[in-house]
């Protein structure tokens, strides 16, 4: 048996079943003396098994009666089978105990009160020490146990920090604990004893009963928290053993300095890559009772938290996944206390569980997000995983949002040290990124956030890094300490002063000037080996020697008594840096003009300061921003319901809200119309009702002159100049508004907000540069529209297109009409501007131009292969259903097969839910249509009928398919439509990304907002441009636009009113913009109580349509691209037979199809 636990290389030290069983004692044969260190594995004496207890030499046994040889052999052999029957059971209570130790569990190596094998020395062996072993062929004789090989000494357990008996344990009676020294015993022998299983539950309860009764004499920490370990090591027992460990571990992390955060997550990081789930269990919630007691500290570590809690919300065992992603939100709950983030944690959180799905959504998320507030240590930590798996993806698309992210957060980190300790994270993604990737702009990207990653760093680690040693640190206490506590106490405290250093290590590194930090990590530490006032002077002299070693680090200081703010801050929107470290000083009741060009982020700062995401300004400073924009559950409520059920304004009477209406203009008629019935000018007045009615301190307006007309803006002028009390930040691109109420300008310019006393003149006077501002034509920025190409028929631009003669409209439930005998003409030379006062009826105007709706009376003509670009006034509503796509998918989306979904989605084509219930119902109803052709100069449709053959198919005129009802009619117009689509090539131009960001390019959408950007991350101004851009994709003949100028600054609109003077179509457009109109409109139609008067005229020259020639029409500079591969090189400018000859669209779409 001793041979074969040897061969096995188990220590003799650790044959803890010999051991439990009494160790080896010394053995002699009967009646005879045993020489001192003789041995043998069998032993028919005095030694053999004995307890643990019974250390000395048993008396000898009295003599037995003399027996018969056959009795002796009999006897023998029964011993011999107990011999053997115990050595089995041995041998398999040591293949257990192996097994335990070969596991890792503690407090298996050895018995309680067990003596280890001596090194060469005899010993016996017996099953029972008071009877002899005969054996009947040979004499006993002694087995020499062989001696161990003097090259390989027994293996010594690891020597332990603390060292105390080891049994004979005792509970602690905490008030008889007179001193420090006393304390620091019991807790020393308590938590030794942890290494006894049998002294386990004392100690434990006395460590609990330390750390409790003297919770407030911390000295005792730093032999808890490096006890910490022994505590943590039993978190994988049983589970009320877990229950006691994991009180004993909280009650020392509660005993702990905050600054001892590294020391205990480390000994958790080692748990939580135990074997054993329960183990990972209970060190998953230690993180979360760490987190919520020091969630400060916890956040300079956060990055290796949540990579070490990313690992176990994958893990395979439920009860490990299940807390795992417990502790985790309770961790970013309590360490992540940026507000911009916070909304997207769950997100992220996600984003760490299933990588492969989510971590996309999560690029999205953070592309999407505004960052107002510091970007710190536990924010970073918190996305730095996750841009690191962006970056290793394969996919282009993730490297450059993970790239663009990167670069972002680095210039918003106010502590480039924040940024430096994930440097070595992310600099060799980002390294390799910039060298292999083959598309030259993601590798661009990539380059830029590791020299902004490279240059944030080396600031921190040239300038910021700690000067001074922890051994340094510790003489200067020491030296400190001098002659005030004897050498010995120095000797026996020194764990202590060493983690008192530690926590200095941490204030010196953080920039923790003030005194009472300081007191805090020093007086209650020395407090253990003199008073408290002595160990006040000492922290004194000691944060004087240290202060030459100290990180500077920059605060902030508030402004005066009348300003309503005066803050520093960043903001980040998507994957641009709006502002940086940037000003905003607001002072009471002025009025501040905010300008800028589209897409500074303008509008993105209010809703920022709206929202309450600038910490900074004051909380109770009521901020209101005023937008025009309602919900579609909304449009049914009358102008006094809307009213009092808008946000804050429910404390207000019913006097006092109808007062407020009738300020801001409205009659009380219309108090009781319904919202929906209101025009935007209307709609305008109605937000800003709501808005004064919550008293507001600070005003915020985005464009609040859109829709307006000449008198709405002129009411709207005086009633803010009399708002004598409250601040006003205005964005509006008409200047001449701005120059009347603003009295002073902020401008962005360079990532910052200049402020200028005074108006808008003054300041284009000092500052020249921003000419543009005021004038149009100073703008720069070149638009450009595509030709419109050829249609049938028409040869001059003077020929009539479409034309309304004596239409008359009213809405359903009105009496009076909207629109009374009105008769209009265009022509591809039109350039008109429809003026007019709000509700005067020109949006309907452009509804019965387009044929959104059908006029009571009067005549209605279009060309049948017009193409007609339309721009509604509320235009976005087509871009929400796809806020969260890129502008290039968008087109992708709604231009596929070469139609424009959105026009189909038309009231003059789009079937009913009844019309499409209906469909394919009764025999002989109109199914589709085929085609078309023209027959004696009249249009023909081929007409497929619901139930007959192809052969009964028939040719109807527009007239006879008008009778078969409205079904019949929109598919009429589907019809005209896709084939004018088809004359313009649309089918045959490419929808590849290089093709469409070409095309956006020509209406200031650059790749980072065409192809990376989101939809939701443009500015109301790029948004624009996207609706424009998309409305002449298919090359339209009339441009027809509602409210074009609003959202766009003067730059965009003197680039805007270039192109369209340009442009080789019609244009008809509403707009109260008069400076924006005349540039473009020769021709004004003034609309007034229904009526229509035509001032100057357009279109009357006879000049030949512009078109775009043979070659360029049928391909529209075409790439043949196989399989919409980007990458691809191969282009041709003209699509050829085998001879060379250009091919006819209709060719083409063959070889096509």
């Amino acid at each position: 048996f001793f041979e074969c636990r040897t061969m096995r290389g188990i220590p003799k030290a650790r044959n803890s079943t010999a051991n439990a069983m009494g160790g080896y004692s010394s053995y002699s044969p009967a009646g005879s003396a045993s020489p001192v260190g003789s041995a043998s594995p069998l032993s028919p004496g005095s030694g053999g098994f004995s307890s643990a207890k019974s250390a000395s030499p048993q008396p000898a046994s009295p003599a037995a009666p003399q027996k018969s040889l056959d009795e002796e052999i009999e006897e023998g052999l029964r011993r011999q089978k107990q011999l053997q029957a115990g050595a089995m059971k041995m041998v398999m209570k040591s293949k257990d105990d192996d097994d335990s130790f070969f596991s890792g569990k503690k407090g298996k190596k050895g018995p309680a009160g067990g003596k280890p094998l001596p090194a060469g020395g005899k010993q016996t062996f017996s099953m029972n020490p008071d009877a002899p072993v005969f054996d009947p062929v040979q004499k006993p004789q002694v087995v020499e146990a062989p001696p161990p090989a003097p090259e390989k000494p027994a293996p010594q357990t690891k020597q332990k920090k603390f060292q105390g008996p080891a049994s004979g344990f005792k509970p602690v009676n905490t008030s008889a604990l007179k001193n420090s020294r006393d304390v620091v015993e019991a807790l020393k022998c308590s938590l030794a004893g942890l290494e006894n299983p049998k002294d386990r539950s004392a100690a434990m309860s006395n460590i609990r009963a330390v750390c409790m009764a003297r919770k407030d004499e911390h000295y005792v920490s730093p032999y808890s928290v490096h006890g910490l370990a022994t505590v943590v090591n039993g978190l994988g027992g049983s589970k009320a053993a877990m229950e006691n460990y994991l009180d004993v571990a909280k009650s020392i992390i509660h005993q702990s300095h905050p600054h001892s955060m590294k020391h205990i997550l480390d000994v958790l990081f080692a748990g939580m890559e135990d074997y054993k789930w329960q183990m990972k269990v209970g060190c998953l919630q230690l993180i979360a009772v760490l987190a919520a007691h020091a969630p400060a500290n916890m956040g300079r570590y956060c990055s290796e938290v949540v990579i070490k809690l990313a690992d176990l919300v994958a893990d395979t065992k439920p009860e490990v996944r299940a807390e795992a992603k417990k502790t985790f939100d309770l961790v970013c709950k309590q360490v992540i206390t940026n507000p911009d983030i916070q909304p997207i944690m769950g997100v992220l959180i996600n984003a760490y569980a299933n990588p492969v799905t989510d971590t996309q959504i999560a690029l999205d998320k953070l592309l999407e997000t505004t960052f107002v507030s510091v970007v710190d240590t536990p924010t970073i930590g918190m996305i730095c995983p996750i841009l690191r798996r962006g970056l290793l993806e394969r996919q282009t698309d993730w490297k450059r949002k993970a790239a663009v992210i990167v670069n972002n957060m680095c210039k918003l980190v106010v502590d480039p040290r924040a940024a430096a300790q994930f440097y070595p994270v992310l600099e060799p993604v980002l390294a390799r990124g910039a060298d292999e990737v083959v598309f030259e702009a993601v590798q661009k990207m990539c380059q830029q956030a590791l020299d902004t990653l490279t240059e944030v760093t080396g600031y921190a680690k040239t300038d910021m890094s700690l000067k001074v040693s922890k051994s340094e640190l510790l003489t200067v206490l020491l030296d400190c300490l001098g002659s005030q506590i004897t050498d010995d106490d120095k000797d026996y405290y020194v764990d202590v002063f060493e983690y008192i250093v530690d926590l200095c290590m941490e204030l010196l590194a953080n920039g923790q000037e003030e005194l009472v930090e300081w007191k805090a990590c020093v007086v209650p530490y020395l407090h253990a080996c003199m008073l408290r006032s002595e160990a006040s002077e000492i922290c004194l002299r000691f944060k004087e020697h240290c202060s030459k070693w100290m990180i500077k680090i920059e605060r902030q200081t508030q402004g005066g008594e009348d300003d309503v703010c005066n803050v520093d801050f960043s903001l980040a929107y998507g994957g641009k840096i709006l502002l940086h470290n940037a000003r905003l000083w607001l002072k009471r009741g002025h009025k501040y003009g905010l300008v800028g060009q589209n897409g500074v982020g303008k509008t993105t700062l209010m809703r920022s300061i709206a929202n309450r995401q600038v910490k900074e300004i004051p909380a109770n400073l009521c901020t209101v921003f005023v937008e025009s924009n309602l919900k579609e559950s909304d449009m049914e409520l009358t102008v006094t319901q809307y009213v009092q059920q808008s946000e804050g304004v429910a404390d207000n009477s019913v006097s006092s809200v109808e007062a407020m209406i009738d300020a801001v203009g409205f009659t009380p008629e219309m108090r009781g119309s319904a919202v929906s019935s209101l025009s935007g000018g209307w709609r305008m007045r109605l937000a800003l009702a709501c808005a004064m009615l919550r008293n507001p301190d600070l005003l915020l307006m985005d464009e609040p002159t859109n829709h307006l007309d000449e008198a709405a803006v002129t009411w709207l002028t005086g009633y803010l100049l009399n708002l004598t009390n409250v601040t006003c930040i205005i964005v509006s691109h008409s200047s001449s508004f701005v120059d009347d109420v603003c009295t002073d300008i902020i401008h962005f310019e360079a990532q910052q907000l200049r402020r200028f006393a005074g108006s808008l003149t003054q300041f284009v006077e000092v500052h020249p540069q921003c000419k543009f501002h005021f004038d149009l034509a100073a703008s720069g920025v070149i638009y450009t529209f595509p030709p419109p190409g050829k249609l049938e028929g028409v040869k001059s631009r003077s020929k009539k297109v479409m034309k309304l003669s004596r239409s008359t409209f009213t809405y359903a439930g009105n009496d009076k009409p909207t629109l009374h005998d009105v008769s209009i003409s265009l022509t591809l030379g039109s350039r008109v501007a429809v003026v007019g006062p709000n509700g005067a009826g020109k949006s309907t105007l452009i509804k019965l131009i387009v044929g959104e709706e059908k006029a009571q009376a009067g005549d209605y003509y279009k060309h049948h292969n017009l193409r007609v670009a339309y721009v509604a006034q509320h235009s976005f509503h087509h871009l929400e259903q796809h806020l969260t796509n890129s502008p290039v998918a968008y087109f992708q989306w709604r231009f596929a097969n070469g139609q424009d979904r959105e026009i189909f989605l038309r009231k003059s084509m789009e079937l009913t839910e009844e019309e499409k219930a209906n469909v394919g119902k009764q025999i002989g109803q109109v199914e589709k249509i085929l085609g078309r052709r023209t027959r004696h100069k009249e249009l023909e449709y081929e007409v497929a009928f619901v139930g007959r053959p192809e052969k009964d198919n028939k040719y109807l005129t527009r007239v006879q398919l008008e009778k078969l009802g409205p079904h019949a009619v929109k598919l009429m117009n589907q019809a005209d439509e896709i084939i004018a689509m088809q004359a313009a090539g649309s089918d045959l131009r490419p929808l590849t990304t290089e093709e469409i960001q070409a095309h956006l390019n020509g209406f200031g959408l650059p790749q980072e907002f065409g192809t990376y950007g989101k939809i939701s991350g443009l500015s109301g101004g790029q948004k624009v441009k996207l609706v424009l851009a998309a409305a002449v994709w298919n090359c339209p003949h009339l441009l027809i636009l509602d409210e074009p100028t609003n959202f766009l600054d003067k730059e965009s609109l003197g680039a805007y009113a270039t192109a369209l003077n340009s442009f080789g179509g019609g244009l008809i457009m509403i707009s109260h913009d008069k400076e924006f109109y005349e540039l473009v409109c020769p021709e004004v139609w003034l609309l007034e109580a229904g009526r229509l008067t035509v001032q100057g005229e357009s279109g009357t020259e006879d000049e030949p349509v512009a078109m775009l020639k043979k070659k360029e029409e049928v391909l529209l500079d075409l790439k043949e691209v196989s399989g919409g591969n980007v990458n691809a090189g191969k282009v041709n400018a003209v699509a050829t037979d085998f001879w060379g000859k250009p091919l006819s669209k209709k060719e083409m779409r063959k070889r096509k199809g």
